[in-house]
């Protein structure tokens, strides 16, 4: 059974329940394909996201949208959106990455 965060809400279902207890297994879930940059993670407030994007001139990351989700499946459908209007190769390579992070990091039983 997961145990409540310090706020009262619960982890994820089917994820590890504490991924400051387990370092060297957890790892936030980052994608990134030319300048784009995907991350998703899990907070104390539910399953953040961010899309950055490289700015070559200045030579650092600019946060172009952030946002928090209560399910990992409801954030996963927003980083899936965001690719919309790119090509197919694009879509594919962001949902092999999510579903091979999802078989890396979720807990079994």
């Amino acid at each position: 059974m997961h145990s409540p965060s310090q706020d009262g809400r619960r982890p994820g279902p089917g994820l590890v329940d504490d991924p400051a207890s387990s370092p060297s297994r957890y790892m936030p879930f980052v994608w990134q394909s030319g300048s784009r940059l995907l991350l998703m993670d899990r907070t104390a407030y539910g399953w953040a996201i961010a899309e950055l994007v490289f700015n070559g001139r200045l030579g650092h990351y600019e946060g172009r949208r952030e946002a928090t989700y209560d399910s990992p499946r409801e954030a996963a459908g927003v980083l899936m959106a965001t690719l919309i209007g790119t090509d197919l190769a694009t879509q594919e390579s962001l949902a092999d990455g999510l579903i091979e992070w999802v078989g890396e990091y979720a807990t079994v039983g």
